[in-house]
Formats: structure tokens, sequence, C-alpha cells
């Protein structure tokens, strides 16, 4: 097969892209891909491959920089105290357990006890990563109609194609972080190829797939959950707030306005300008599939927007991509569910939708209100060997300490 390292998705036609990732989803969408490149800090990736009718497979991603964010970066997933669970597993020994295993990667001597090396101290040992994701998952772009045999020939391809670009410079590993356990082609070629597994994260999700409305959804549920939805439904309707939708096309700067203020709220210090051109560019590469539920203060004139989401939507699943309120709306109050989950699920419901589909982490406000968790595994390939035998270390351990924090988070839950 012939294989090809592009610099951007906007090297392929939308139909040259549809025919490796197919039609109708949003998130596999080629405006979707575009958008990524938008908010990721580094270089986009795109690599294909093809046979003697064509491309046949694609992998796109982005090679890192100390500025991609915790979920698009491996080293900050590997360094995380966020990922080594320590709300609930946490103790002095199981930091100096991960700083001992961080520094069999970096080199570095033994600091203060329990000081864990950064992911700086991990760039510097490691290089940067290229990294192949999506909104929650990492897929290969597959044509339709190859079978096994040609679909892993394909991934192997793929796969060899970056680790060769990363010998000769393009970063300094190879990260896939959030593959399907289902998703057998793929792990078979990665496995072939000397990448290493481990689960560190997870998503969650709602399952409609035998709902025909938001009411037999309701229906469904243990009394217990369904009086908790009615309860935080009832109470925004009984406040001061009105619920609807809005485009995302013409409302930017509200949004924006909003994203801003939520940000330095929780400590932050958001960069207005940038984030009004990657909503503009969102809302011309993703126009209908874009959906934004919002909260607003009834009173003179159209209202004041107090809280909002960012979703996507399309024919098959509803993703969740951003919430946002200002500092008059409590994070404990019953906007953010209403938003976040309800408004979401009844739209699903009602429009025949299987899945609505909530990201990464955050888990005990999603399981508590039915949601499904879900493992995603990361594998990582780097050239050096031993390097990549005390990355596997780490990986194992915050794996382990993953399976511990899912299985208390499901049996708290069931």
């Amino acid at each position: 097969m012939d294989t090809h390292l592009y610099d951007s998705a906007a090297h392929p036609t939308t139909a040259q892209w549809e025919a490796l990732y197919g039609r109708g989803r949003a998130d596999r969408g080629h405006g979707y891909a575009r958008f990524r490149e938008r908010v990721e800090a580094g270089p986009p990736a795109l690599v294909t491959a093809a046979d003697d009718t064509g491309w046949c497979a694609a992998l796109h991603g982005a090679v890192t920089t100390p500025a991609s964010a915790l979920f698009s970066h491996p080293w900050k997933l590997l360094t995380a105290e966020q990922l080594r669970r320590p709300e609930e597993y946490g103790g002095q020994q199981a930091r100096e357990t991960h700083a001992e295993l961080l520094r069999a990667v970096t080199g570095e001597a033994a600091g203060p006890a329990g000081a864990v090396p950064d992911a700086a101290a991990l760039t510097a040992a490691l290089g940067e990563a290229v990294v192949f994701r999506g909104f929650d998952s990492t897929e290969a772009g597959l044509r339709e109609g190859l079978d096994a045999p040609a679909r892993r020939r394909a991934l192997h391809a793929l796969l060899a194609h970056t680790q060769d670009a990363v010998r000769g410079g393009l970063a300094g590993a190879v990260c896939l972080p959030y593959v399907r356990p289902q998703d057998t082609d793929l792990r078979t070629a990665l496995a072939e190829l000397g990448f290493r597994p481990a689960v560190l994260t997870g998503v969650s999700d709602f399952d409609l797939s035998a709902v025909s409305s938001y009411d037999s959804y309701l229906d469904a549920l243990p009394s217990r959950r369904r009086r908790m939805y009615r309860k935080e439904e009832q109470a925004v309707a009984d406040s001061a707030l009105s619920l609807g939708v809005w485009p995302l096309d013409g409302n930017v700067e509200r949004v924006v306005e909003l994203e801003t203020r939520n940000i330095a709220k929780h400590g932050g210090r958001p960069d207005r300008e940038a984030l009004i051109a990657a909503r503009s560019a969102m809302a011309g590469l993703l126009g209908d599939h874009l959906r934004v539920p919002v909260a607003v203060r009834t009173g003179a004139g159209d209202g004041e927007l107090v809280a909002c989401g960012i979703h996507m939507a399309d024919d098959d699943s509803y993703c969740i991509l951003m919430y946002g309120a200002d500092e008059t709306v409590s994070d404990a109050g019953p906007v953010y569910p209403c938003l976040t989950f309800y408004e979401p699920l009844r739209h699903a419901a009602d429009h025949g939708l299987r899945t609505v589909r909530l990201g990464f982490e955050a888990f005990s406000a999603k399981l508590r209100r039915g949601a499904r968790l879900s493992p995603r595994e990361t594998w990582l390939w780097t050239p050096d060997a031993d390097r990549l035998a005390a990355l596997h270390r780490v990986m194992e351990f915050l794996s382990a300490r993953t399976s511990t924090h899912f299985e208390r988070l499901t049996g708290q839950t069931a």
C-alpha cells in the first residue's frame, strides 16, 4: 500500500473524506476534523493509505505542544494527579510510587519525597507525541467494503508509516489515546507493531436505542432517578429562567462572553479573541450539526444569557461539547443538569437518536442520572525500547487505579 503524511485534513475533499469515514456522523465528519485542527495547539497530522483503487484508510490527529490540553497530551495524562485518582485512592505512598515510575522514564534522580515529574519532564526525555483522536474515541477511517485482512493491512500500513515518521523526526512518540476495546482490527495492528496499552480513562453515554420518546424514557427509569429528573426540571421551570435553543451562528459573541466569565469564575485566564475565532470557525464548519441550549433570565428585551451548552447532533448520536454559566448560576444547581442532560435527552429521544455522548471523566453526576461508563484504551509507542517499557509500567500503575475507580463508581450507582 502507498502511504502518505499530510499536514491537514483540508487536503482531501469532503467526498474523499466521506469515502473513508462515511456520511452522517458529525464527529467523524470532514468539518469536525477541520475544527479539531483549530482547537489543537500543535500541527495537524493526517496519515493515509491507498491501494490500487485509491485511498482506503486514514488516521487524523495532531502533534502535541506544551499548550495541548490534558486529554490531547499523553504526557499530561500520565503525570496528572487527576488520573492517579487521589480523591479516593491517594495517599503519600501512591504519590511516591507514581513519582518513582515516572523518574524511571525521565532518568531524573530522586527528588523530594513524592515530587512527581511533570509533562515537561517527560517531553524533555521523549519529545512531543503525534496523537490520533476524535471527540471521544480514536478510530481510523476505512473505506466501505474492505474485508478483515484488507482492513488490518491498511491499519498496519498507517501505523508503520507513522512510526517511520517519528523515527525521521516528526515527534518522539505515537499515541492513540481513546481506542474502543471492541475495535479488534485496530488493536491487533497496534499490538503487532509493538504499541503498549492501558486503560487510563473512559467515557459515558445514555443508551436510547430502545426508547421511542422522552416520556417513554422517563417512564422506564427507576422511580428515584425519575423523581430527580422531574425535581430538577421543575426547579428551573419555577425560577426566573427560561430554557431555549439558539443557533451558534449569529450568537458567537454572546456565547463567548459567557464562556469567558465561566472560565474566569473557575480561576482561568480566558482569551476572548481566540474563543471568538474558535467558535466562529465551529459555526462555519459544523453548521446545522450544532445546537446551543440556553438558560435566559427573563426580563426586558430578549433576556440575559446566564448559562449555555454547545452540542453537536446528527441522525444517530448527540455529543456534549461545552457547558458554561456566569457567576450568578450555581454549579450545584438544576441549570447544569437541565442543559447538559435533560434537554439533550429530550431532543435525542424525540428525534430517534440512539445515544447521548457525554465525553470524558466527571462520572459521578452522569452515572447518578443513568449514564453508562465505557473504558477507552490508550496505546503508546516510542522507538526507544527501554523508555517504552518504563512508560508501560507507569501506564499499568494508572490503569490499575482506573479499574478500581470504575468498579467503585459503578457499584455506587448500580
